[in-house]
């Protein structure tokens, strides 16, 4: 089973990819002359990228299949550079196909894991969750938290308020008798 922190880096390498990717789509729409299509695209990745980042499961599915699917569309353009120019242009080709489909491998794993995990506690300054006593939430103080640690528990002291059923009266509306909420002190 994947944690918390390893699925959230790995959500994060997908967003990062897909940030790459929409800006590197952004500098190809506009060098040689503006190219709307290429403008959409960018677009969309910078949408998604935001979309992975914020845990979305779509946006990471989407953007492994929208990014696989370019890769099929740009391997005649990249044979016929590799053809026309020689070089490496191949090899560079399927690195980037690698690390980045990799990329967005991770991120649907990691957008899936962070899913399927249980929310985590609201933390609290000086409390701590007992291990002994996940099933009933119960909170300790820590020991690094108390000047000396003891084994019972401290009640904490609650403010005071007037009570709600005399008002802070100390008896019973339109009686002699003693509040029952707050035997007759008038305050809770």
């Amino acid at each position: 089973m994947i944690d918390r922190k390893t699925a959230r880096w790995m959500a994060l390498g997908g967003a990062v990819a897909a940030l790459l990717s929409g800006l590197g789509s952004m500098l190809i729409a506009f060098v040689p002359a503006f190219n709307l299509t290429g403008f959409g695209g960018a677009l969309l990745f910078l949408g998604l990228s935001a979309g992975i980042y914020l845990n979305s499961r779509a946006c990471a599915v989407g953007a492994l299949l929208y990014f696989v699917m370019m890769r099929f569309e740009m391997y005649p353009q990249a044979a016929a550079a590799q053809a026309v120019q020689g070089g490496s242009v191949m090899t560079g080709f399927w690195l980037s196909v690698l690390l980045f489909t990799g990329l967005y491998t991770c991120a649907v794993a990691g957008t899936f894991a962070t899913a399927s995990l249980k929310p985590e506690a609201p933390r609290v300054a000086g409390l701590e969750t007992d291990p002994q006593s996940t099933e009933t939430g119960e909170l300790t103080t820590s020991a690094a938290s108390s000047a000396k640690p003891t084994a019972k528990r401290e009640k904490v002291p609650r403010a005071r308020g007037l009570c709600g059923g005399c008002s802070g009266v100390g008896k019973m509306p339109d009686t002699d008798l003693p509040c029952a909420w707050c035997d007759g002190k008038g305050y809770v």
